[in-house]
């Protein structure tokens, strides 16, 4: 069963550069992870400074080994350095 991830970040104005930098980084080495099915960044047209990662996966499985990677340990103490308060991330599986 797959696997939808929303993890919403607040990020401060004069960090939204490095925010970004992290983001590019992090995705790049995300999307050769086993399971990635989608892995996108959205920016909010009404609030510049709020972002969304779009991702989906295979499974719970390839999740949980993409949190583990070092790439993300790296990119965690970057994002809340970078944001106004803690991510927001929602996990969904399908309905139906």
């Amino acid at each position: 069963m797959s696997i939808t991830v929303l993890a919403s970040f607040q990020v401060k104005t004069e960090k939204v550069t490095d925010f970004l930098a992290a983001c590019r980084e992090l995705t790049e080495h995300t999307m050769k992870d086993k399971g990635v099915l989608s892995y996108e960044l959205q920016r909010n047209n009404e609030n510049a400074n709020l972002f969304v990662f779009v991702e989906r996966w295979e499974s719970q499985e390839d999740l949980d080994a993409h949190l583990a990677t070092a790439h993300i340990q790296k990119a965690f103490p970057i994002f809340l350095e970078c944001c106004q308060s803690e991510p927001v991330v929602q996990v969904f599986s399908p309905a139906f």
